[in-house]
Order: C-alpha cells, then sequence, then structure tokens
C-alpha cells in the first residue's frame, strides 16, 4: 500500500490547524513518518522519545493518553499517542502522536477575552458617565442636608431645608426637618425643666450645708461617745478580769477547807465504825454531808477548770497527739466505776486514725466530763458505746453514745449554757453542776472543733466531737478499715431494740 497516496491525504483531511503534525513510527522497521497539513516526510524519532520521557505509560502496549508537553524543539504542546500492535497475522507495530502547539490551541480563548476586555471597558465608561450624571443630581440635595445638619449640629434649630423633591431624599429632607422641629420643642421644654432643677439645686445646696453642719456635730458627738464606750469597756474588762481572779482565789481558798472538811468526815466516820457508836441517824447525816461536801468539791473544781481555761486559751500549747490512746488510757481508769454502775462498755477505734492537734490534758478532761455524763444519766444495766472516725475530710469524730435518760427536744439547745441542768434531772436524784458541758464547748472550741450532739427522752443520748487533724500528719488512713465511720459524721437514731442495744442509721 502507498501510504504517501492513501493514508497522509486521509490524515491531512484532519483539521489539525497550522501546527498539528501527526507523526508514525513504525516499530520493526524503526521507521518514522510526520504528516502535517501541507506535506509529508521523513522524520527522526525524538518527539517519540520527548514523549516517552514525560509519560512512562507511553511504552506500554495498550497505552492511550494525552498529556501536556513540550516537543524535541522545546514547544510547549498538546499531544495525544497511541500504540498499535497485532502478533496474529500481518504483524503491526505502530507508535503514534498526535500534536499541536498549544499557543494556537488557546489563541481563541484569548481572542474571545480580547473582546471580553474591549466590552467590559466600553460598559466601564458608559456606567461612569451615567454614575456622573446620576451623582450630580443626588450631591445637590444631600450637599443642601449636610449644610442643614452642620447648622443644627452648632445649635441653630431654626435652619429649613430649601429644595422639596417627591422621591426618597425628599422624605428623608422632610422627615429631618420633622426632627428638628420636635428638638426644638423638646430645647423649650429642656430649658424650662433646668430653670426648676436650678431652683431646686439652691434648695439643695441650702440644705446640704445644713446637712453638713449636723454631720460634723454628729462626728464629734460619735467620737466622744465611742471614747466613752471603750473607756467603759476597758473598766468592764477590768471588772471582769478582777472576776475571774476573784473567783479563781475564792476557788482556790474553798478547796482547801472543802479537802479538810472530806478529810475530817472519813476520820470521824472510821472513828464511829471503830468505837461502834454510829447509829443510823449519825450514818444518814455523815453520807449526806459526804454527798454535799463531794458536790461542793466537784462544783469548785468544775469552776478552776473552767477559769483556767478562760484565763490560759491564748497560751495552751498544742501537738501531735493519738486520740485513741487518750481514749484508752481514760477507760482503763474508769473500767472500775463502769462496772460498779452494771453498765456494758464498747469501744470501737478505728485503726490507723490519723494523730489530731491538740492539748492533751484538755482533750482527756473533755472526755473524761462526756464519760461521767454517760454513767451518771444511764438507766440500770446500760450501754455506753465509744467510737472514733475519719470522715475522709481532715477531721478526726470521737461519739459517745449511751442508752440513759436523754434529753427532751426543747432543752437541747440550753444544755451548753453554764449551770443549766434540764427538768428531768434536777427532778431525779442525780447530783451535778451544770458546768460540765460548757466546759466540753470550751475546749472544743479551743480546739477548732465542732460538737453535735442528737438525743431522744427515755432512749438516750449521742455526742459527737469533731477535731481537725495534726497538718504535719502525713500518713493517711486506710479507708477499707473505715467501715463503720458515717460517712458524713451525722449519725441518727434509727429505733431501739428491747435489750437496750442502740441500733444505728447512718444518712450520706
Amino acid at each position: 500500500i502507498n501510504v504517501n497516496e492513501t493514508l497522509f491525504p486521509l490524515l491531512r483531511s484532519w483539521h489539525m490547524g497550522n501546527t498539528g503534525e501527526i507523526f508514525l513510527h513504525n516499530v520493526q522497521n524503526d521507521i518514522t513518518f510526520a504528516v502535517g497539513p501541507q506535506q509529508s516526510y521523513l522524520a527522526d524519532s525524538s518527539i517519540f522519545t520527548a514523549i516517552e520521557s514525560a509519560s512512562a505509560q507511553f511504552i506500554d502496549d495498550d497505552s492511550e493518553s494525552t498529556l501536556e508537553t513540550v516537543d524535541d524543539k522545546g514547544t510547549p504542546i498538546l499531544a495525544a499517542y497511541g500504540h498499535i500492535a497485532r502478533e496474529e497475522g500481518p504483524r503491526l507495530d505502530w507508535k503514534f502522536v498526535v500534536k499541536k502547539d498549544l499557543r494556537e490551541i488557546y489563541a481563541p480563548l484569548y481572542e474571545l477575552l480580547t473582546h471580553i476586555a474591549l466590552i467590559a471597558i466600553a460598559l466601564l465608561g458608559v456606567t461612569t458617565l451615567a454614575s456622573v450624571l446620576i451623582a450630580r443630581t443626588l450631591s445637590q440635595p444631600l450637599a443642601e442636608l449636610v449644610r442643614v445638619m452642620q447648622s443644627v449640629a452648632l445649635g441653630n434649630l431654626k435652619t429649613k431645608i430649601d429644595f422639596t423633591r417627591n422621591d426618597e431624599i425628599g422624605q428623608l429632607a422632610k422627615a429631618f426637618q420633622e426632627m428638628i422641629r420636635a428638638l426644638d420643642k423638646h430645647q423649650l421644654e429642656l430649658e424650662d425643666a433646668n430653670a426648676i432643677v436650678r431652683n431646686v439645686a439652691k434648695k439643695n445646696a441650702r440644705l446640704v450645708l445644713q446637712l453638713e453642719a449636723l454631720n460634723a456635730d454628729l462626728e464629734v458627738k460619735i467620737e466622744q461617745r465611742t471614747r466613752d464606750l471603750g473607756q467603759a469597756n476597758q473598766r468592764l474588762q477590768k471588772l471582769d478580769d478582777m472576776k475571774s481572779a476573784f473567783l479563781l482565789n475564792v476557788s482556790h481558798e474553798l478547796r482547801n477547807p472543802v479537802t479538810s472538811i472530806k478529810f475530817n468526815l472519813d476520820l470521824l466516820q472510821r472513828e464511829l465504825i471503830r468505837t461502834d457508836a454510829q447509829s443510823l441517824k449519825s450514818a444518814r447525816y455523815m453520807t449526806t454531808l459526804t454527798k454535799h461536801v463531794d458536790l461542793l468539791a466537784h462544783i469548785i473544781e468544775d469552776m478552776l477548770s473552767l477559769l483556767r481555761l478562760e484565763r490560759e486559751k491564748d497560751n495552751v500549747t498544742f501537738s501531735s497527739i493519738d486520740l485513741n490512746q487518750i481514749i484508752e488510757t481514760t477507760l482503763a481508769d474508769y473500767h472500775p466505776r463502769i462496772d460498779a454502775a452494771a453498765l456494758k462498755l464498747t469501744y470501737l477505734p478505728t485503726a490507723n486514725l490519723p494523730r489530731v492537734h491538740a492539748e492533751p490534758t484538755w482533750l482527756a478532761q473533755m472526755f473524761v466530763y462526756l464519760l461521767n455524763n454517760a454513767i451518771l444519766y444511764n438507766t440500770p444495766a446500760g450501754h455506753i458505746r465509744v467510737s472514733t472516725h475519719y470522715n475522709g475530710q481532715g477531721q478526726i469524730g470521737l461519739q459517745i453514745e449511751d442508752t440513759g435518760i436523754g434529753i427532751a427536744a426543747e432543752e437541747l439547745e440550753h444544755i451548753f449554757e453554764r449551770f443549766y441542768r434540764g427538768a428531768l434531772v434536777n427532778e431525779s436524784a442525780i447530783s451535778g453542776t451544770g458546768l460540765g458541758l460548757s466546759i466540753v464547748k470550751e475546749i472544743v472550741h479551743l480546739h477548732h472543733g465542732q460538737i453535735e450532739v442528737e438525743s431522744q427522752l427515755n432512749q438516750g443520748s449521742l455526742f459527737c466531737i469533731w477535731l481537725p487533724i495534726d497538718k504535719s500528719e502525713r500518713r493517711l488512713p486506710d479507708h477499707n478499715l473505715l467501715s463503720s465511720s458515717p460517712p458524713n459524721g451525722r449519725p441518727v437514731f434509727r429505733k431501739w431494740r428491747k435489750d437496750n442495744a442502740l441500733q444505728l442509721e447512718f444518712k450520706r
């Protein structure tokens, strides 16, 4: 087949433009033909080398693709390439490339952009001319509005607008003119109001002068009264110190004769027993005397404790204390008395309890007062339950429960008052001073703690003391050992069983 007469005219009939060319490469014979718009000629295979370097797929047998690259002359082109191969029958092995310069491809687009730019410039000129005409039509009334606004800003509310229009600018001018008239009216009203205010201000100025004079006189009187109150307070403080010193001295002076009376009563009773001279009356008299002397000694000791607490509270030396150890030592001393009263004692200490920041003597005395009350006001064959807890919030709890006579609800707010004793206690034969719980409260406050009490008549009482742990305590308790501890330290009475054993329910 003569390709120059058959294939090449067919290829040239394609619309390839001025720069379009088709390259055919016979792989078998290593011959390359170039078919241009006007002529066909033998060419070298450099164009295929350029395409192969730009696309790795070109070496595949069935690859067909399009890409932008440069030809062997360095001209940017758009190239479409393919590979025709056949193994059966007469063998074919051809590569072909169709290329066209990018400048010729984009030439229509550049021409279109040029036309668009010319049209845009023409439209811009027409728009600019129309804008100038419209602006000239709008600027004159707007300039008049600006002039009127500046005049109003300077305080001239009599200014008028000199043009009339029916469009939006005219409506704006009309609204602005109405606003000027309203401002003028309001200004007249404000001037009248200012005149009234000035008159009131003059009267107020006179009142202020009078008030300042009264205030100065009052300050002088207050200063004098404050000075008098300060002097009176100093005298009262001095009298209070004298009272405390007097009571302390009297208590000290009473302690010796009372101790002597107790000693001589004991000797007298032993002498009467030794000589068989004791009768029923003398025994009763001796018992009564001994009871009252013991009460008097108890009152004196409580008074001395309270007075010492008041005088020494600012000079107390605190240290790191093991609360469980103090309780155990005190309970060991009181076991004979608890056994003599036929009471059951249960002690439930919490293991690994943090240490408290406290004064050991006062802390032990506080526990002694609470334990004495639990013994004195308990019922026969009653129960005393002492326990310690850690609430996980930096506080150690000491709880003392009893199954005694209890406290009436209306008396709970008075039990910490000095010398206060409830009606039920006064009717009983139990002796007391009414100072124990007052001293307990003072000791708790001295240690920056809290005291809580819950009670029911004929069921018992529960006192709970909360004390802060020692800040230097680094060891935290094992919370697995705190199962008996109430979550927030507030136990409440649930019910009493027939055997007088206390059953508690802890509220969260």
